[in-house]
């Protein structure tokens, strides 16, 4: 039997719960998990795709503008679009994924949350209320366009999957508040002024919005088949109407009956909490004890419990941080760190020394599960050298963080694992120049001296930090503008190219027969196909596409099947043909020993065709009706086209899903590995798709890039000489790496 319950009070006030409870269930902060990807992938396509159109649009709405300052806004945000058209969704995505857990697991009370207004999404300071208020109207406005019950169902699903109340209508992690404040830190982090950022977010308004029910339908989609509130039916509640909570305590006007929280858990398939909080204390003063009696799994135990989200980092556990001798002590240590990485050896050891002597238990283990998190971190050949070296540097930084904050292992939003996250990314990005002077470097050194001589106990230090590497990360951006601008300019000659030459392939396809030689075929496939495209694009061809066109056909009926009349006509068509197949493959470059075994086999192919007809006693052969090149009295070459069949239709068909199933995920700024000649693998960037998906550009720093055709990247994909990379953090796969030791320890 489904469960059925009671929407939320259309005209009354409903109660949040003063704090979120995390999900006892690790499956279900493993769906959690999912739906948050599922929505900031799909509206990170939305941006993507919404850039790529509001360039051209923006410069149209300035050309037609009579308003000097209106087109001078527009050419501003036309040229912000152009500059970071590859950044603005990586930002986007990184934004919108902190706002989600943000709001998803917050911990405020309901009245700081119903106290904060649109001046959350000020586009400039508190003081300018024309701005909130502007920001405001378009919220307003992408929420008209939603389905209201595409939008019940995520505010009480997302409820009932945290074990909680439903969400308030502008609260609920995926509600266009949080997805317009992400797009509005991504423009301000790119130091947008805040007239251009407000027209910008007008621009992508109703591209987002009108995306944003079909992302909750599969929202509400894949929820629902997780049996979490499989049917929600509408009730609509007395403004008036008190009811008595469970625990006797009377609830706002307008509250959900004492057994909606019970049938949402019903719903879900999840027991209700009851006392679990409890119980977790009691577990965790349990496990504190074994570890301090040194009783062998209980280290295991804890290790587990500090790197694992459902057990430690969104429980609502009190867990003390260090003693302040100890963090003293650490402080003064952090101060040595300004020696540079040489003292690193050293460092550590000392380090050791002083959580031995004024740390607990759990101190210890989070030290050692630091340390080697870092010595993971070291050994990632992703990681240049001179990255490495300023991450040791904050290897007592790190520790201090987690002994502060015990959720570091767990929490991805931690403070201080977004800064190393960001680092390591940034380091890691081969367009980026790492070298031990360069712009990036240089950058994060003084960042790190700032970190390590302001950061005492306020983990918002790293907040700061995070902000300085950001513009860092825009620093080196810029700096590699100019020159990625030339490999895009030269990448979209290659993709009029690459159309050029599937137009010819389709071309040739259409005339060959089944008794076309392969050599023929390969060559007209793999070679003329290029001739004839250069002749397309060329503004002043040495072989037009036309005559191009008039070579395979000649070619091709050179090598079909003669009768005896028509070896005279060959005879007097191969020179010219001849002439025109060297002509043009002086035009592309066409390899000597190719050359010379092509020809010579072509040779061989016309002078068996005459000796055949020639042979004494061979028997007159009719002309082939069905022959595609068909030579009339005059001796022009004519096309008699065929019509394509359904296996030839469903073939192509499928050559075509599967290039697609091929670069299936491959997005602007995805990093891919392609293997050399000495069978090592290079890391690049996929630093441009061309919008008909055609061309596709890697790059590396300094001056190194590739341009690839999609079949030729979809084949080296199929093939493994090109591979992608795995996207998790390297901070994400040392932790990874320690809770599967321990684990396999246990």
């Amino acid at each position: 039997m489904e469960a059925h319950v009671a929407a939320p009070p259309a005209q009354a006030g409903f109660a949040d719960s003063a704090r979120s409870i995390p999900p006892r269930d690790p499956g279900r902060y493993a769906l959690l998990d999912e739906c948050r990807e599922l929505v900031a992938t799909r509206l990170s396509r939305v941006i993507r795709e919404t850039v790529d159109k509001l360039g051209e649009q923006l410069a149209m709405d300035a050309r037609k503008s009579s308003d000097v300052h209106e087109q001078s806004l527009l050419l501003d945000a036309v040229d912000l679009l152009r500059l970071h058209r590859e950044e603005i969704e990586q930002r986007f995505r990184r934004s919108f994924n902190t706002v989600f857990e943000r709001r998803l697991f917050s911990k405020r009370d309901v009245a700081q949350d119903a106290a904060i207004d649109a001046s959350q999404l000020s586009l400039v300071s508190e003081e300018s209320m024309e701005e909130s208020l502007a920001v405001e109207r378009i919220v307003n406005r992408a929420r008209g366009r939603l389905d209201p019950d595409e939008v019940l169902g995520v505010r009480a699903r997302f409820g009932a999957l945290l074990e909680r109340d439903w969400f308030e209508e502008d609260q609920h992690p995926a509600a266009p508040e949080a997805v317009f404040e992400a797009l509005k830190n991504t423009l301000a982090e790119l130091a947008a002024r805040s007239e251009v950022t407000n027209r910008l977010l007008e621009a992508f308004e109703p591209h987002v919005a009108g995306n944003l029910n079909g992302i909750y339908t599969k929202v509400n989609e894949r929820l629902k088949a997780s049996q979490i509130l499989p049917t929600i039916q509408r009730q609509v509640h007395n403004a008036g109407t008190r009811t008595t909570k469970p625990d006797g305590e009377a609830p706002q006007a307008g509250a959900p009956g004492p057994d909606a929280r019970a049938l949402a858990d019903g719903a879900a398939g999840a027991a209700p909490p009851g006392g679990g909080e409890a119980d977790a204390m009691d577990a965790f003063h349990a496990l504190i004890e074994r570890l301090e009696k040194g009783i062998p799994t209980a280290k295991a135990q804890a290790t587990r419990m500090l790197v694992d989200p459902e057990a430690f980092g969104l429980a609502d556990l009190p867990v003390s941080p260090a003693e302040p001798p100890l963090l003293q002590a650490l402080t003064h240590l952090q101060q040595t760190a300004h020696a540079g990485p040489n003292a690193h050896a050293k460092l550590i050891e000392d380090l050791g020394d002083r959580v031995r002597e004024q740390g607990s238990p759990l101190d210890q283990l989070t030290v050692e599960i630091v340390s080697i998190v870092f010595d993971y971190i070291y050994s990632d050949p992703r990681l240049p050298d001179p990255i490495k070296q300023q991450l040791l540097r904050m290897q007592v930084v790190a520790v201090k963080a987690a002994l502060i904050d015990r959720s570091f292992f767990a929490r991805r939003q931690h403070p201080m694992r977004r800064l190393i996250d960001r680092m390591t990314e940034l380091g890691a990005d081969p367009e980026v120049e790492v070298g031990p002077e360069s712009l990036l470097v240089r950058g994060l050194a003084e960042i790190v001296d700032w970190i390590l001589e302001n950061f005492d106990n306020d983990l918002g230090t790293f907040q700061q930090a995070l902000a300085r590497i950001e513009e860092l990360g825009s620093a080196c951006a810029e700096q590699r503008q100019q020159w990625l601008a030339k490999r895009t300019d030269e990448a979209r000659r290659h993709e009029l190219l690459v159309n050029a030459e599937e137009d010819a392939r389709a071309q040739i396809a259409l005339r060959i027969d089944p008794e076309t030689p392969e050599l023929v075929r390969e060559f007209l496939y793999r070679w003329w196909a290029q001739v004839m495209a250069r002749g397309r694009i060329a503004e002043d061809p040495v072989l037009s596409w036309d005559d191009g066109l008039r070579v395979v056909e000649g070619l091709l009926w050179s090598v079909a099947p003669k009768t005896g009349e028509e070896i005279q006509r060959l005879a007097a068509l191969l020179p010219k043909l001849i002439g025109a197949l060297m002509t043009g493959l002086k035009t592309i470059e066409y390899p000597n020993e190719e050359r010379e075994v092509f020809f010579n086999e072509l040779l061989r192919a016309h002078t068996r065709m005459i000796e055949a007809v020639k042979a004494p006693g061979a028997a007159r052969r009719p002309k082939n009706p069905e022959a595609r090149m068909q030579m009339d009295s005059q001796g022009v070459i004519r096309f008699m086209p065929k019509p394509r069949s359904a296996a030839m239709r469903a073939a192509e068909e499928e050559a075509e899903a599967e290039r697609a199933r091929a670069l299936s995920g491959l997005v602007r700024g995805a990093a891919v590995e392609v293997m050399q000649a000495d069978g090592e693998f290079l890391r690049y960037k996929l630093a441009w798709i061309s919008p008909a998906q055609k061309v596709f550009v890697l790059s590396r720093y300094p001056e190194d890039s590739i341009s690839y055709a999609r079949d030729d990247l979809a084949r080296l994909l199929a093939s493994g000489r090109v591979r992608r990379v795995e996207e998790a953090s390297v901070l994400d796969r040392a932790i990874e790496h320690v809770a599967q030791e321990e684990s396999a320890a246990a």
